[in-house]
């Protein structure tokens, strides 16, 4: 059994019905939906959800999804990349022009570049 805790949890306010109230959702397990009244209460009712659907998961001897894995080791927000000089310049100059950091607009610019809904980032040669 997975720990409930480990699931990818969001708790929003929402309105529904004219109503605002807090509306708790797992990523991992989409029909999961959950209202109250604060955070906390849709939070520990999602956790509850969790934890029951597990339990019936396990009655009918199915597979219960897994938590998403978190690879916060594999991504450190790093990269080394070597382009060439005239490319370095251009682009560090519209950076200057920008009154941003090289960094700042190498980000946008790869930002910019890829898809909504993870669609491959097209690339132009």
């Amino acid at each position: 059994m997975y720990n409930p805790e480990h699931y990818t949890i969001s708790v929003r306010l929402e309105e529904w019905e004219d109503e605002l109230l807090y509306v708790g959702r797992v990523e991992e397990l989409p029909d999961v939906m959950e209202f109250a009244d604060s955070a906390e209460e849709a939070r520990n009712l999602v956790l509850d959800t969790i934890r029951v659907a597990m339990e019936v998961y396990q009655q009918q001897n199915r597979p219960f999804p897994a938590p998403k894995e978190l690879n916060a080791d594999k991504y450190s927000g790093r990269i080394t990349l070597r382009i060439p000089k005239t490319l370095h310049r251009n682009l560090s100059q519209l950076a200057d022009k920008d009154n941003v950091s090289l960094n700042t607009l190498l980000v946008s610019l790869l930002a910019s570049g890829v898809a909504v809904n993870g669609e491959k980032l097209r690339v132009q040669i």
